[in-house]
C-alpha cells in the first residue's frame, strides 16, 4: 500500500529453472560452474495513484509493461 513500483519475479518460472538446473547436474554430470543461470525478467507493477498524487509520470513502453496497475 502506496508503493510506487514493484519487481516481482515469477516464482513458478523460477522454480522451473532451479528444477533444469539440478537435472542437467544430476543426469548430465555438469559440473556447476558449468550451468548458466538465467533468470527471467520481473514483473513491474505500478501504483498510478500514488504516481499522481507524486506528480510523476511513466513512460508509456513502461506503462504497457506493467503487469498490473492499480488505481
Amino acid at each position: 500500500m502506496g508503493a510506487l513500483i514493484a519487481l516481482e519475479y515469477n516464482q513458478e518460472l523460477l522454480g522451473r529453472e532451479a528444477s533444469e538446473i539440478i537435472r542437467r547436474l544430476v543426469k548430465e554430470h555438469h559440473e556447476p560452474g558449468q550451468i548458466p543461470i538465467i533468470l527471467p525478467h520481473p514483473e513491474i507493477f505500478i501504483n498510478l495513484s500514488t504516481s499522481y498524487k507524486l506528480g510523476l509520470q511513466f513512460p508509456p513502453h513502461i506503462q504497457s509493461s506493467a503487469k498490473e496497475k492499480f488505481h
